[in-house]
């Protein structure tokens, strides 16, 4: 499963929006920046995560559930891979965590993105 798809992205940004507010942004601005984000954390996901889970989270029949250690030391290895200008670490692991929590949904039995 291709999991940097626009519309797995799309999908991600959709409930991250849902629970974030940046002010002063509307909300077409909002979500194109939260887009971008979700794509840089996304294309690291790809070239992190095995093609198994990649296709767990297509398949919500199959789920997968991540326990919370796991879940912070994918956290922290994404986090690695992750640059994105001008933002600090802390900036920057929120919304890997935002990303990931989505992630973590999608790949649960019965869940999933789309």
């Amino acid at each position: 499963m291709d999991i940097t798809k626009k519309e797995i992205v799309g999908a991600i940004a959709d409930e991250i929006n849902k629970r974030v507010d940046l002010p002063i942004i509307g909300e077409v601005g909002e979500r194109e920046i939260i887009v971008w984000f979700v794509r840089r954390i996304v294309a690291e996901l790809d070239d992190l995560l095995p093609d198994w889970l990649k296709n767990v989270i297509a398949d919500a029949a199959r789920g997968f559930d991540m326990n919370d250690d796991d879940f912070d030391r994918l956290a922290v290895e994404v986090n690695r891979f992750v640059n994105i200008p001008f933002m600090s670490e802390e900036r920057e692991q929120f919304w890997i965590d935002a990303v990931l929590a989505v992630v973590r949904v999608a790949i649960a039995k019965g869940g999933k993105l789309q």
